[in-house]
């Protein structure tokens, strides 16, 4: 084969090859080693890859799992932080959790590949100790005695792995950083007046990085001036014998200095800044008195609901979509799925959408029981039921994410109440994460013949693009009715399509097992 043609291929390629069970032991670790100098090469082929193995794990075919288990260990042999920063994630651990669990796929899951899996798990907590997810969801496999026993493994299997080096600043941009060390390499008198302009430009993009820092330290100090201003003047009037003209004075600062905090901590979060925490709580400490000086001197009552329902956000959930006893350096992951489905671990970390409890607000829904009225049990009264949203009550247990993409998510809230005759109700709501609006539509099919399902209409089916602090979002029952008594669970095929406005059409499928 033409070596251009080789080296152009996508990543899908090799991986693909590299999985394929129809294909020799020989051509799929060619495949393998060519995947690992892509993800080396490419700045965005580390992601791609994790991504679509994370998916092909949970195939049905036990020969292509388990050398999807091979790629996956080549990659983290071969290519260092980029692929162990990935795979050190739940959004990527629950996978394989998946395969070995009996909550999941590990009934059917071949011993092969179940022991691969352990394998994996024991010899990563043991390398990689800096990434404490490996060790967090090992223990958690150990302690349910879903992995009964250590594997055996030789001892120059486990080489531990140094957490990578901080990088400097100027050279963040690795494809720059790789781009000068050409150029000052090469002899061409061109290439090397190209590396003096380049270095100029980094060190001139570094001057604006300490500008713009200098920059945000002197806002951050002057709304912390204006809210030490406000409290003296709020909280001891009397003592100060102020005009109202210039407490109105100090409010119209703190108004001005919020969208300001507002920017620095979007862009802090971005980045995972160190600072984001301090400039969340300040923020907080400007809002809270500008709620107070409004309820003072304007009489407006400050509604305190956070909610996706029209409820004030604080700026970290704004930012973040997390509570304040969350970390913001979770962005990018989700929830550990564990193996008690409904005991959380006490160190896992909230998914930014994955806890929609404290996202929607559901408090107007457990506050009215709906009337017990029995239609006739029968398929045909199901297909023509209807079941409003609010009528809904939710459990206190978390929603289950049964579609995750970068453009969407879909989540399942289970109804602790469900008119007859259905047998259980769930909210199902799906959040448009892209920059584009898009129309959707939603499928559910049980793998069990004698239960039914009935979805009812959306809220919407057309979501506006994503926003801070507005997170568009639709919601619709979901309805479940099991024509056998000794059916008590089933596992449930979920699948969205949504088109942009310019026709563009994408689908999503996922999975989940629901109780009846």
């Amino acid at each position: 084969m033409n070596a251009d043609v080789e080296t152009s291929r996508p990543v899908e390629y090799y991986i693909s090859r590299s999985t394929d069970p129809f294909l020799d032991e020989e051509q799929r670790g060619n495949a393998a080693l060519s995947l690992c100098e892509k993800v080396n090469e490419e700045a965005e082929a580390a992601q791609i890859s994790v991504n679509i193995l994370a998916h092909r794990l949970l195939t049905p075919n036990q020969d292509e799992a388990f050398f999807v288990l091979q790629t996956i260990e080549a990659l983290a042999q071969r290519c260092g932080a980029k692929v162990h920063t990935k795979i050190g994630k739940y959004r990527f651990l629950n996978q394989m959790v998946k395969l070995i669990s009996p909550k999941h796929q590990g009934a059917n899951t071949s011993e092969k590949v179940r022991e691969k899996t352990i394998e994996l798990l024991f010899v990563w907590q043991k390398q990689m100790r800096h990434i404490e997810k490996f060790k967090e969801v090992y223990d958690n496999l150990r302690e349910h005695n879903v992995i009964r026993a250590d594997p055996e493994v030789e001892a120059d299997a486990i080489l531990a792995v140094p957490p990578p080096p901080p990088k400097l600043a100027p050279f963040e941009d690795e494809e720059k950083a790789q781009l000068l060390k050409h150029l000052l390499k090469s002899t061409n008198p061109d290439d090397l007046q190209a590396a003096n302009r380049l270095i100029k430009t980094l060190v001139k993009t570094e001057d604006l990085k300490v500008e713009k820092a200098s920059k945000r330290q002197e806002d951050m100090e002057r709304a912390r001036r204006a809210c030490e201003c406000m409290e003296h003047l709020l909280f001891h009037p009397r003592e100060n014998n102020v005009e109202s003209a210039e407490v109105k004075c100090v409010f119209d600062g703190l108004i001005g200095i919020r969208p300001i905090l507002f920017k620095y901590a979007g862009e802090a979060a971005e980045v995972n800044d160190e600072l984001l925490a301090e400039i969340l709580s300040l923020n907080d400490q400007v809002n809270r008195l500008i709620q107070r000086y409004q309820r003072i001197f304007e009489g407006k009552e400050i509604c305190q609901e956070r909610d996706l329902l029209g409820g004030e956000l604080s700026l970290e959930e704004e930012i973040t979509g997390l509570s304040s006893s969350a970390e913001p350096t979770l962005l990018d992951d989700v929830a550990f799925i564990g193996i008690d489905c409904c005991k959380s671990s006490s160190n896992t970390q909230k998914d930014v959408l994955s806890d929609l409890s404290s996202l929607l607000d559901v408090a107007p829904l457990f506050s009215k029981p709906i009337p017990n009225e029995s239609p006739p049990s029968s398929s045909s009264s199901f297909a023509t039921m209807s079941f409003a949203l609010e009528n809904a009550l939710l459990a206190s247990s978390p929603p289950i994410e049964v579609i995750s993409s970068p453009s969407t998510r879909v989540f399942l809230h289970m109804a602790t109440n469900a008119p007859p005759p259905a047998t259980r109700a769930a909210v199902v709501t799906v959040l448009n994460l892209s920059d584009s609006s898009f129309t959707f539509s939603l499928e559910f099919t049980t793998r069990h013949k004698s239960v039914l399902t009935r979805l009812l209409a959306p809220s919407s089916v057309q979501l506006s693009p994503f926003k801070i602090g507005s997170i568009p979002f639709s919601q619709q029952i979901l309805l479940f009715s099991s024509q056998e008594s000794r059916v008590s669970s089933t596992e449930v095929d979920a699948r969205v399509t949504y088109s942009n406005p310019i026709g563009v059409t994408t689908q999503h499928e996922g999975s989940f097992r629901v109780q009846l």
